[in-house]
């Protein structure tokens, strides 16, 4: 697993910080973060064992944890940039402010709508963890809260095999 986690986990999530992760986008994900796992611990997809047993034998969370922890990590740094920074001001930005609106149909997922989802599955609100930024320890903390597989939220679609 260590080799997996140095070689292939790397590569695969290289920049997940700034990924605007989508629902499907999340599934392809996990499911090749499962089938590569499967294939290391020999388990064929005949066998018909689902995701869930494969990462309780490996040990590993899904791959699209892992992104929402680098994610919320990366929203750190940004939270802590100075006011005028371009990528601090990119977010503080308001279009509605300017009069922009957004195209017709659905809107495009923006990166800080991903890291809202990310801290709200968690129950967790953008605005209050704020201040929390400049304590490392509790933010930290928090990290680990949000890329935990415990007490994730259930009801989403999962890839068995």
């Amino acid at each position: 697993m260590r080799i997996y986690n140095a070689a292939v986990l790397s590569v695969l999530l290289y920049g997940a910080e700034t990924w605007q992760l989508t629902a499907t986008l999340s599934s392809r994900l996990d499911g090749f973060d499962s089938r590569a796992l499967g294939s290391i611990l020999g388990i064929h997809w005949r066998d018909l064992v689902s995701n869930e047993t494969v990462r309780a034998l490996a040990g590993q969370p899904p791959a699209s944890s892992l992104a929402a922890r680098r994610r919320v990590r990366w929203y750190r740094h940004v939270l802590r940039l100075p006011p005028h920074h371009p990528s601090r001001a990119i977010l503080d930005f308001d279009t509605g402010s300017f009069g922009w609106k957004r195209p017709r149909g659905a809107p495009r997922t923006r990166w800080f709508d991903v890291v809202k989802r990310d801290l709200d599955q968690r129950g967790l609100d953008p605005a209050a963890i704020e201040p929390l930024a400049k304590d490392r320890d509790k933010w930290r903390a928090l990290v680990n809260l949000v890329g935990s597989t415990h007490n994730a939220p259930t009801g989403g679609v999962h890839e068995t095999r």
